[in-house]
Order: structure tokens, then sequence, then C-alpha cells
């Protein structure tokens, strides 16, 4: 019986995590943009970063992004 501790049920289902749910928040991340007005000075922390569709959406507007 595998567990959630183990790699390989995360392994099975990385691609369909990484496309369909990164499609989803993108949306969303757009919208923290929208709302947050971030300028070319800022400077952006994101936690628990996910898929990463913040951070490369604020990435697009802020100095840096980490």
């Amino acid at each position: 019986m595998k567990t959630l501790a183990d790699p390989d049920p995360w392994t099975n289902v990385a691609a369909g995590y990484a496309g369909w749910v990164h499609g989803q928040l993108s949306r969303y991340a757009q919208d923290a943009v929208r709302v947050l007005q971030p300028s070319p000075t800022s400077t952006v922390l994101d936690v628990a970063c996910g898929t990463g569709a913040a951070t490369l959406a604020f990435a697009r507007v802020a100095s840096h992004v980490t």
C-alpha cells in the first residue's frame, strides 16, 4: 500500500497538476497583480508558490520575485 509520503502517487499526477491547475491559477494570479498593482521597483515574496502561477505573473511586473 502506497502512502502519500511515497513520491510515486505524486509523480503520477504531476503533469496533469502542472498543466490543468497552473492554467486555472493563472487567472487568479492575473487578478492579484491587477488588485495589488506592483510597480517596476516592487519586491514580491511568493510563499507556498504551488505551480508558480503567481510568481510568474508578478515577475512580469516587479523588479524582484522570490
